[in-house]
């Protein structure tokens, strides 16, 4: 994990000689709470916004960010890190009144909860105008209404989740129903104690994981019909324990990343096939670089990025998690941890990207030494590493019947050779007639007598789409076929088709 400070292009935070102190006591309980996973670790990059009072943020998939502002009647939407992070507008003036949640789901579709009405939002995409769409829910305890929503969260569906206050539950919606259609809801306080819902966020198996703002409580897992299944992460300041946790996202891996607001850090745990074992943890209390002051929320952005809204220092805080090779992959899911290969491109599909595999495609030949390293063969019989050519003949069709002294002036066809692509095409037209055999040849301009077994090759135009000219006044009573075969680059290799690609008669 790396501990120091990145500002990049964004704004640097001076630290005190107490904040750095601090901040090298936090590297100093991350190492020792991440144990061997140290990639798995946070790096301070930055600070987005400040003088903000964010509500439940929320990033859509290409790495914007939406910042509710409580009180504003307003939604700041702020471009990527990729550009900068720049402030690019808001939506919602004259539509909401006290936003404190927001969530895009994968249709770019923007939904926020008002407190003030106790309702939902839906706009449409940012990149469209974000055009308002409707108002749903009033506030009451039946399905369909709501009592002080404080976090949103989608799933790939896509449905809408929210997390109520004033009910303690989980209600899901789904917006294809027009109207947001309430499905369900379930209570989220039983076992007690647990105080009103504040994080929400569902893992890949579309399991619930939910989290409480009040103090002394922890982190729980539901089933998918809101079923309590367990307790996964206690409460209380120690490594592997929160203090009411307001935040919570499921990364890619199934990991839970944690707003740990009561003791002032961002938290990353395993996921459950892992026990949920602390991972990482950064931050102190504070409000210089590396320090928080109740983190409240946090949404993860594409390039293996996290946002914080750092609620009590009113500022966004971006950080990188678990890519210490700084490709925009998180190390869990890295083909190549460690060596940067930002695409992530794996042709073969193993364990290892194209970036650290000797062998790309898969075929058994280093790719040093193959000429078509990033494709796997089902055909090649020289093991050349590029498939075998494969050449076809078009025109004239099987069966043509011809007169005599009128055949095709033109036959045709394609040819395809892996990527190194067709160096030519040869063709060799025969004429079967009273057991004698006579080929085409080009530089005489007629049939000439030979062995039916030697076909005489005459090289096409073209490659992966070649024709040959034959004269029309050549073609006497008989039966014809056509046989092509195509010449690989690079490798030389010959394909030619076993049987003749066409046949036919001339009366």
């Amino acid at each position: 994990m790396h501990c120091v400070p990145r500002t990049a292009h964004l704004r640097k935070i001076p630290a005190s000689a107490l904040g750095g102190l601090l901040l090298a006591l936090a590297c100093a309980l991350a190492l020792a709470y991440a144990g061997t996973a140290t990639a798995a670790g946070f790096e301070w990059e930055g600070v987005v916004a400040s003088g903000l009072n964010p509500g439940s943020i929320a990033t859509d998939a290409a790495g914007r960010v939406y910042v509710p502002q409580r009180g504003a009647g307003l939604v700041y939407v702020y471009d990527s890190a990729r550009n900068g992070n720049r402030l690019l507008g808001s939506i919602g003036s004259g539509r909401l009144q006290d936003p404190s949640a927001v969530a895009v789901d994968n249709r770019l579709t923007i939904y926020v909860a008002d407190a003030a009405r106790d309702a939902i939002v839906t706009f449409g995409s940012f990149i469209t105008g974000a055009e308002y769409r409707g108002t749903d829910g009033v506030g009451g305890t039946a399905l369909g209404q709501m009592r002080g929503v404080s976090v949103l969260a989608t799933d790939p569906e896509p449905r809408l989740y929210a997390g109520e206050q004033g009910n303690q539950r989980v209600q899901a919606f789904d917006p294809a129903r027009g109207a947001l259609g309430s499905l369900f809801a379930f209570g989220v306080s039983d076992p007690p104690p647990f105080g009103p819902p504040a994080g929400l966020t569902l893992d890949s198996s579309n399991r619930f994981y939910v989290s409480s703002g009040s103090a002394g409580s922890d982190v729980r897992m539901f089933d998918t019909r809101g079923i309590f299944v367990a307790t996964v992460i206690g409460p209380g300041s120690a490594v592997g324990q929160v203090d009411g946790a307001r935040g919570l996202d499921a990364d890619p891996a199934s990991r839970l990343l944690v707003a740990d607001s009561g003791n002032d850090r961002v938290a990353l745990f395993d996921s459950a096939a892992g026990g949920f074992a602390p991972l990482a943890v950064f931050g102190t209390s504070g409000s210089g670089t590396g320090q928080f002051n109740n983190p409240a929320s946090l949404a993860r952005a594409p390039g293996a990025l996290l946002y914080v809204a750092d609620a009590a220092n009113s500022r966004i805080v971006r950080l990188r998690y678990d890519d210490a090779d700084h490709d925009g992959a998180i190390d869990a899911l890295d083909n190549c941890p460690g060596l940067p290969n930002t695409d992530q491109v794996n042709h073969d599909g193993d364990s290892a990207g194209n970036a650290c595999d000797d062998d790309d495609d898969g075929d058994g030949l280093p790719d040093a030494a193959d000429p078509c390293a990033t494709t796997n063969p089902l055909r090649d019989l020289n093991r050349d590493g590029c498939a075998d050519p494969i050449v076809r003949a078009l025109s004239p069709k099987s069966r043509a019947n011809f007169r005599a002294g009128r055949g095709p002036a033109r036959v045709s066809g394609r040819a395809q050779a892996d990527t190194v692509g067709v160096a030519r095409v040869q063709v060799a037209i025969v004429r079967r007639s009273s057991g004698r055999c006579a080929w085409w040849s080009s530089r005489r301009g007629r049939f000439v007598s030979g062995s039916c077994e030697r076909p005489r090759w005459v090289r096409a135009r073209g490659t992966s789409r070649w024709h040959l000219t034959t004269a029309r006044s050549s073609y006497k009573r008989g039966s014809y076929s056509i046989r092509a075969r195509a010449v690989q680059r690079v490798t030389g290799a010959v394909g030619q088709a076993a049987v003749p690609q066409s046949r036919f008669s001339v009366r």
